[in-house]
């Protein structure tokens, strides 16, 4: 989408292929090179090095990234350090978070559409909820077993990468480690795992994003959940479940989320991101480092405009400057 946006505003884009995935992005260039002009659309392969090199090149004037933070800052810091700094917009960790309102927690179907959420292409999706906050009441605990238990019976295939998949077996490891913490998974090779601990246990690695087919639950009184969200790290999205009769009380808690993440869901799941004009895929840090802006959306061709206000000049001369 962040291709489409800079060419629909009249850019050329210059693309660094993912070395996981290089015969995609070839596909993608020779596919572009068949109906874009000569020097539109350009892949280049390589790796962390030759993402800096293009960053400081001075014919580049504006970057769009999406992977890691530890990425994004290296390359916000290359951008930032040039004789001219250009913008970069990075979208790197989030963690989606999804709170069960009390009325909510007495439908089960929410544990199935919960667990499809998270385990979606293996968690490998940047919308995945990361935490799934419930009641601390006999039906959202009953809710937290159902969703641990759907996420474990998930099906499991391969991740994209080595690393990645390395990583969520790491992440398995440690959560097993916390103190206090209980972990619902299959038996057998790493794959889809919930965490479950208590609310007052959110903190540090809790709180990051685990890429893959992982999520924590955590059960708190529902009149702390605005409190709770305040304290999140930035998100994409964030999700409140809830029933005609939660309404009249969650007033606090969206407007605690509204500034927490960029696309505040009712009653649905945030995996999915449609190409419109209201999608806003975007969010404060971690979640990117332009929160102001959108990634998906007609609004994402802004990044790659800039105002000119041209100020008393004659009318005749406005149609030689169009051109």
């Amino acid at each position: 989408m962040t291709t489409a946006a800079a060419l629909a505003a009249g850019c050329s884009v210059v693309a660094k292929a993912h070395p996981a995935q290089p015969e995609t992005g070839r596909a993608v260039a020779r596919a572009l090179g068949g109906v874009l002009p000569e020097g539109v659309f350009s892949l280049v392969e390589g790796g962390a090095d030759v993402s800096l090199a293009l960053v400081r090149a001075a014919e580049i004037r504006a970057v769009g990234f999406t992977g890691s933070l530890t990425g994004g800052r290296a390359l916000m810091d290359a951008a930032a350090a040039r004789p001219e700094p250009i913008p970069v917009y990075a979208e790197m960790g989030s963690l989606n978070p999804v709170f069960v309102l009390p009325g909510a927690a007495g439908d089960e179907e929410w544990a199935a559409a919960l667990a499809g959420s998270v385990t979606r292409a293996m968690g490998q999706l940047c919308t995945k909820p990361g935490l799934v906050v419930l009641p601390e009441t006999p039906e959202g605990e009953k809710l937290a077993e159902a969703l641990a238990q759907a996420v474990a019976a998930a099906p499991s295939h391969r991740m994209l990468t080595a690393p990645m998949a390395r990583a969520h077996e790491a992440w398995g490891e440690a959560a097993r480690a916390l103190p206090d913490a209980a972990v619902t998974a299959a038996p057998g090779a790493p794959g889809p795992f919930a965490v479950r601990v208590p609310a007052t246990r959110l903190t540090g690695e809790l709180l990051d994003e685990h890429f893959g087919p992982a999520v924590v639950l955590a059960t708190a009184p529902a009149s702390s959940y605005a409190a709770l969200a305040r304290t999140l790290p930035g998100s994409l999205t964030a999700t409140l479940l809830g029933t005609p009769a939660d309404e009249p009380g969650a007033a606090p808690l969206l407007r605690a989320l509204a500034l927490r993440a960029g696309r505040v869901v009712w009653n649905g799941v945030p995996t999915g991101v449609a190409v419109c004009e209201a999608m806003v895929h975007g969010g404060p840090w971690p979640a990117t480092s332009a929160p102001w802006s959108t990634s998906v959306g007609t609004a994402a061709v802004d990044r790659f405009t800039r105002p000119v206000a041209l100020q008393g000049v004659p009318r005749g001369l406005l149609g030689g400057f169009a051109g």
